[in-house]
């Protein structure tokens, strides 16, 4: 087996380890942690993270694509670290800040660590895998609240703050799987019924995790997703249209009940509860960080805690918007970096439209969720979808069809004749 293809497998054995093991956010080191730590730095390497530390390659090519993301690294990682020590924040919070900030930036990592171009069946690996990570947390979540499907929209069911059904890679099973399944192809080859099955039975398990949660965000861009494709494919072709309102009919009619359980429940969840905080969440954090010029400047920096009225009314070291959580470690200054940090992958993930409208639009909404919503941007897998629009962006910049093998070099073609010198 090459040495490339050894490291993805080990790549795609630490997530599938996560998925069947971990949970996005444990409280303590244990087994599963230090075995997906252990396979990733044997699939990554210690020369990435010695190069990130030490800016090695940084407008190396095909690392100088992604010098901006580099430097906002390094540039976050001091400021927010400095400031973290000078304020003597506790050191346990420190770590697990730090940790949650490289998960973020995992892309420009695994950029570093894999510069080559995969192929299409590499990369096609690497997200079924992401996919079936997603379907495994799933089924946890269900059995964890003893899910009973005829009892579904009736109660939310807590997963006792395992958050098992909030990792992104669920939402992301949930839009991916059925999409790619009525493609009827992965990557230009024909896929085969029983794989269609498998894609459909996986996508309806983590959607049923998520209502069996109630989270009204990733369904409402699960739904969306579904419309959408179904609107551009339907367009292309009458039979195609009619083949998709036929499904959705099927599907409407046979869980109907269920159905209209889960859509009453959230309109009720929706009424109740609004937008669960997220405006009070953002006042406290420029309350906690409006004490001086500097922390408005600079932040609270690593292991920074404050009172969250969006998460149960106590001291969190976290927030659920993504930009109120840079607003508070590095105040809006450094905030602003990390706020383009990312944005800058909103033209790769346009990039992808063009050329994967199933992955375009699975990708979006975990995306879409993790910025705007909850806090899944500060969970591994969330980098880890990050990481596929690069590479995925990478590949299509060849513009290659889907499914041809990797370009290969040519030899210069020989000088012929007719531009020889006359004698």
């Amino acid at each position: 087996m090459p040495f490339e293809k050894f490291r993805l497998l080990l790549l795609m054995l630490a997530l599938l380890v996560y998925g069947t093991f971990s949970n996005p956010t444990p409280d303590s080191v244990g087994p599963a942690e230090i075995s997906l730590f252990a396979l990733l730095l044997l699939s990554i390497g210690p020369l990435p993270f010695l190069k990130m530390a030490a800016g090695v390659g940084l407008f190396s090519q095909p690392l100088s694509a992604h010098w901006y993301r580099l430097c906002a690294f390094y540039l976050l990682l001091t400021v927010w670290l400095i400031v973290g020590v000078a304020r003597n924040n506790p050191v346990g919070e420190m770590v697990r800040d730090m940790i949650a900030f490289c998960f973020v930036f995992l892309p420009v990592l695994l950029v570093t660590a894999f510069p080559t171009q995969w192929s299409d069946n590499d990369l096609r690996k690497i997200t079924d895998t992401l996919a079936i990570v997603g379907v495994l947390l799933a089924i946890r979540h269900m059995m964890s609240v003893g899910l009973n499907i005829s009892e579904l929209g009736k109660s939310f069911e807590n997963d006792h703050t395992l958050y098992l059904s909030t990792d992104p890679t669920v939402l992301f099973a949930a839009v991916y799987l059925p999409l790619r399944a009525w493609d009827f192809s992965a990557n230009g080859r024909r896929m085969s019924a029983f794989a269609r099955l498998l894609f459909l039975g996986g996508g309806l398990t983590a959607a049923i995790a998520l209502a069996s949660k109630g989270h009204r965000g990733p369904l409402a861009l699960m739904a969306a997703a579904y419309g959408y494709f179904g609107v551009v494919r339907g367009s292309r072709s009458a039979g195609t249209a009619m083949l998709l309102l036929l499904a959705v009919g099927l599907i409407a009619f046979a869980g109907r009940d269920q159905i209209s359980l889960v859509i009453d429940a959230l309109m009720r969840k929706q009424e109740n509860r609004g937008i669960n905080g997220r405006d009070f969440e953002m006042y406290a954090v420029f309350e906690a960080i409006s004490g001086s010029a500097q922390s408005l400047a600079l932040g609270l920096g690593f292991g920074s805690s404050f009172y969250n009225p969006a998460a149960g009314g106590g001291f969190v070291n976290f927030a659920h918007v993504f930009a109120s959580w840079a607003v508070l470690k590095g105040g809006f200054f450094t905030a602003v970096v990390m706020i383009f940090y990312a944005l800058s992958f909103l033209p790769p993930l346009l990039r992808i439209a063009r050329r994967d409208l199933s992955l375009f639009l699975a990708l979006s909404c975990p995306f879409v969720i993790g910025a705007l919503i909850n806090g899944s941007y500060r969970m591994l897998t969330f980098g880890f979808l990050l990481y596929v629009v690069l590479a995925t962006t990478q590949r299509a910049a060849q513009n290659l069809p889907l499914g041809s093998p990797p370009p290969r070099r040519t030899a210069v073609p020989p000088v012929t004749t007719a531009f020889r010198k006359p004698q």
